[in-house]
C-alpha cells in the first residue's frame, strides 16, 4: 500500500514537471523588454491602422516606400478574417489610402504614362475637336458668299486673314442687312451647339475608360518601366468606350452646356466694358485709362476661362467616377479641389507651362513654314508641312490634356479611397 502511494505520488510529480517544462520546439520568444529609449520614442502617425492580429502595416512612410503597405494588405486578404471593412475601390487605391498623397513627379508620370498607354483615346478625342472646328468653319465660308452675293462685296477680301479678321469683316458687312446678320448668327449658333455636343458625349466615354485605366493601372509610375505594365493599364475597347458614353452622356451635355452659357455671359460682359469704355474716350487722358482697363479685363478674360475649364473638367471628372448628378458632382469637385489645393495647383502649373512652351512652339513653326512659302520651288510643300504640324500640334495638345486629367485622378483616388477607408 505504501509502495502504491510513493509509486502515484512520483508519477503525479513527474507528470507535473513536464507539463510545466518550456518546450523549445514551438514556444514563443519572451518579449523584448521596455527600455527608456524605446519608450521615449514617439509613435509613428499613420493614415490608417490594421487591426489583424499579427499583421501590422510597415512604418517606413518615405516616398520611395510609399507602397510598401501592399505587403500588408496582400497578407491581409490571405488572412481572411478580421475588421477592415472596404469601399467599392481596387486594391492599388486601397494601397494609396494607406499612403501618403502621390507626389507632383510620380504623379505627372501616372498620367503620363496612362495617357501614352491608351494612345487610342487621343486620337478619338483630336477627330472630335476637329470635326467641331470644320464645322464651324461652314457657317463663316457661307456669310461670307451670302456677303458677296447680297452687298456686292469681294470674296477674296472678305476670306484673307484670319479666323479673326475673316469674322470681323464678315460681321461688319452684314451690319447693313440685320435680316442676314440674324440668319448668320442662328446658324453659327446652332453649329457650335451641335458640334460640342458631340464632342460632349465623345468625352464622356473618354474619362471613364480613363479612369478605369488609372483604377486598374497599379504602381505603373515605379521603376522599372515594363511592357506588361503598359499593356494592364491599357483599357481602350469600343464597347467599354459606348458604354461610358451612355452612360454619362446626358451629364456631360448639360456641363458642357452650361460652360457655353458661361463663355456667352463673359464675352458679352467683355464685349459691354471694351465697347463702353471705347464710345467713352473723347479725350487723351479717358483713351488713356480706357486703354489700360482693356488690357486689365483681357487678362481676367484669359485667367477665368482658364479657371472655368478647370473647373468643367474637374466637374467630369467626379461625375464619371462617382456616377451622381451634375449638381453634386459640381459640389465634390470644389470639395476636392479646396482639400487637395497645394498638389492640384502644382499639377496644373506644370501643365500650364509646358502648354504655354507648346503654343510657343507652334507659333514659331508656323511663321518658319511661312517665311518657306517665300522660297521658290521649296513654297511647294510648305502645304504638306501646315498640315503635318496641325496634326502634330493637334495631337500633342490633346496628349498634354488626358495625362493631366491622368494625374488629377490619381490625387482623387487617393482622395476618394482615404475617405472611404474604416476601421473597426
Amino acid at each position: 500500500m505504501a509502495a502504491n502511494l510513493a509509486l502515484t505520488s512520483c508519477s503525479t510529480r513527474a507528470a507535473a514537471a513536464a507539463s510545466f517544462a518550456p518546450n523549445r520546439t514551438s514556444s514563443n520568444a519572451a518579449p523584448i523588454r521596455t527600455t527608456r529609449s524605446a519608450a521615449a520614442q514617439p509613435a509613428i502617425d499613420t493614415r490608417a491602422t490594421l487591426t489583424r492580429p499579427g499583421i501590422t502595416s510597415p512604418q517606413n512612410t518615405r516616398w520611395a516606400d510609399r507602397f510598401a503597405p501592399c505587403r500588408a494588405v496582400q497578407a491581409l486578404h490571405r488572412a481572411g478574417q478580421g475588421n477592415v471593412r472596404r469601399s467599392r475601390q481596387s486594391d492599388y487605391s486601397y494601397v494609396l489610402a494607406i499612403a501618403h498623397t502621390p507626389g507632383l513627379k510620380a504623379a505627372l508620370k501616372r498620367g503620363a504614362l496612362i495617357a501614352a498607354a491608351n494612345w487610342p483615346l487621343v486620337i478619338v478625342q483630336f477627330v472630335a475637336e476637329s470635326i467641331l472646328k470644320l464645322l464651324l468653319a461652314v457657317p463663316i465660308v457661307g456669310g461670307a458668299f451670302l456677303v458677296a452675293l447680297l452687298l456686292d462685296a469681294n470674296l477674296g477680301d472678305l476670306l484673307s486673314g484670319d479666323v479673326r479678321d475673316i469674322v470681323t469683316s464678315i460681321l461688319a458687312a452684314l451690319m447693313a442687312s440685320p435680316v442676314a446678320l440674324g440668319a448668320f448668327i442662328a446658324s453659327s449658333l446652332l453649329v457650335l451647339v451641335g458640334g460640342s455636343v458631340i464632342t460632349f458625349i465623345v468625352k464622356g466615354g473618354t474619362v471613364a475608360l480613363l479612369a478605369e485605366a488609372e483604377r486598374v493601372a497599379g504602381p505603373i509610375e515605379r521603376p522599372p518601366l515594363r511592357l506588361e505594365s503598359l499593356r494592364r493599364a491599357s483599357v481602350v475597347a469600343i464597347d467599354p468606350f459606348l458604354e461610358g458614353a451612355r452612360r454619362l452622356w446626358r451629364r456631360y451635355v448639360r456641363i458642357g452646356l452650361l460652360l457655353l452659357l458661361m463663355y456667352g455671359v463673359t464675352g458679352v460682359a467683355y464685349l459691354a466694358i471694351v465697347l463702353g469704355g471705347y464710345s467713352l474716350a473723347g479725350n487723351s487722358a479717358i483713351l488713356l485709362g480706357w486703354t489700360v482697363a482693356a488690357a486689365a479685363a483681357s487678362s481676367v478674360l484669359i485667367v477665368w476661362i482658364t479657371l472655368l475649364n478647370f473647373f468643367y473638367l474637374m466637374t467630369q471628372m467626379v461625375v464619371a467616377i462617382e456616377d451622381v448628378s451634375v449638381r453634386r458632382g459640381v459640389g465634390m469637385a470644389l470639395k476636392f479641389v479646396w482639400g487637395h489645393l497645394r498638389e492640384v495647383v502644382a499639377v496644373f502649373g506644370v501643365v500650364l507651362i509646358v502648354v504655354v512652351i507648346a503654343t510657343a512652339a507652334s507659333i514659331l513653326a508656323t511663321a518658319g513654314l511661312g517665311l518657306i512659302a517665300f522660297v521658290p520651288l521649296v513654297g511647294l510643300a510648305v502645304l504638306p508641312l501646315q498640315l503635318a504640324a496641325w496634326l502634330i500640334r493637334g495631337i500633342v495638345f490633346e496628349y498634354l490634356a488626358l495625362a493631366a486629367l491622368g494625374a488629377y485622378l490619381s490625387h482623387y483616388r487617393w482622395y476618394h479611397s482615404s475617405s472611404g477607408i474604416r476601421v473597426a
